[in-house]
């Protein structure tokens, strides 16, 4: 896996419905390429050879992955030529002073064969919407169980300790401040899939030499020690990647600072994780801040508010695998009526205007 491909996902299905992070990280583009229409199997199989082809090059290439489809490209950006293209189905926000170029796929499909196949196809569009709102649902009731699965820990838990185990990690990771102000982007580390929980955490930080693993329970204070961070690199200069989390979105998993060849991240379940290089380290809110055997003291309370909630989790990954399955009928009868040399052609134009963008990016530098 080339070093310098950072995948990640820009916009998932969440407990606050679905969340999009896109804008942040589109800041900094100045030009835009929109994939636009129905067929998008083939826009990402076309971004993923655009990948391939360019990550010999060296350049930083960031990959934004779909959460309703794994595997599946939505978008590539490449920060330091400050060109992107998007092909997710997702409507971007306005974006301003940004040029924008758009590579219409529907031009490639056959109208009269569509024609035929109109009416089960808006049946699909509304069974994939429906589909969503239930997950949406499941997770909401998700998120209210795993509340108070964290007002257990909450009630034992010494937030003292934990601060000040965060202030010491901020005195060791910063020694000196930037003269710079702060750079962020935010982002998400995965998210639930069709086929369950799926996250970049070993390749986003697979070329770092420090990884800090915050390990805890619920509510045992990790999405807070990461914000501790977040402000000290804000104050001291340091440009960040602030990973949320995919399930809550306003809690945090994990902060990057390439700058220091450092990451934190909550090494939990359902991305959970065990130092196994040189550079690793290991916190436990647990050990550190919890009054000992809480775990034992609750354990019957702990084990069905835990069952109850990952019910709700399952029920939510069930309604995004039931969402894909309408999905790919629909896309397959795109995929039908399709003119795959015309398609073949408009994809080669793009590729040709994009390169001929970069290759003037390059010459401009």
């Amino acid at each position: 896996m080339s070093q310098n491909v950072l995948r990640y996902v820009g916009g998932c299905h969440t407990a606050k419905g679905f969340y999009s992070l896109y804008p942040s990280n589109l800041e900094g583009i100045e030009h835009l390429f929109l994939l636009k229409g129905k067929l998008f199997t083939a826009g990402s199989k076309w971004l993923q050879h655009l990948v391939e082809a360019w990550s010999t090059e060296g350049d930083t290439i960031e990959v934004m992955q779909s959460s309703e489809h794994p595997g599946e490209v939505e978008a590539v950006l490449l920060p330091e030529q400050k060109v992107a293209i998007y092909g997710g189905s997702t409507p971007l926000p306005p974006l301003h002073k940004v040029k924008k170029t758009i590579i219409s796929l529907d031009q490639a499909l056959l109208l009269d064969e569509l024609d035929k196949d109109k009416q089960v196809m808006e049946r699909y569009t509304r069974k994939i919407a429906q589909k969503y709102e239930h997950v949406h649902r499941a997770f909401q009731k998700g998120l209210r169980i795993h509340d108070d699965l964290e007002q257990i820990y909450i009630q034992q838990m010494d937030f003292g300790k934990a601060d000040e185990e965060a202030n010491r990690l901020i005195e060791k990771l910063f020694t000196e401040k930037t003269e710079k102000s702060s750079k962020q982007v935010h982002r998400f580390l995965g998210s639930s899939t069709p086929e369950g929980p799926k996250d970049y955490i070993q390749h986003l930080t697979a070329s770092l030499d420090t990884r800090y693993f915050l390990k805890g329970r619920a509510g045992t204070g990790k999405s807070t020690f990461l914000r501790h961070i977040i402000r000290a690199a804000e104050e001291n200069g340091y440009d960040m990647e602030i990973y949320h989390c995919g399930f809550d979105p306003e809690s945090i998993d994990m902060v990057v600072l390439r700058e220091l060849s450092v990451a934190l991240f909550d090494s939990t379940s359902p991305h959970e994780y065990f130092p196994e290089r040189d550079g690793d380290h290991l916190i436990d809110l647990y050990d550190i801040a919890v009054m000992p055997e809480t775990d034992e003291k609750y354990a019957k309370e702990i084990a069905i508010t835990t069952k109850r909630y990952k019910s709700w989790m399952k029920k939510g990954s069930r309604y995004l695998k039931e969402a894909k399955e309408y999905f790919d009928k629909r896309e397959a009868l795109y995929e039908k009526a399709v003119d795959k040399n015309l398609l073949d052609g408009i994809l080669r134009t793009a590729e040709q205007r994009v390169n001929q963008l970069l290759k003037k990016e390059d010459e401009h530098h």
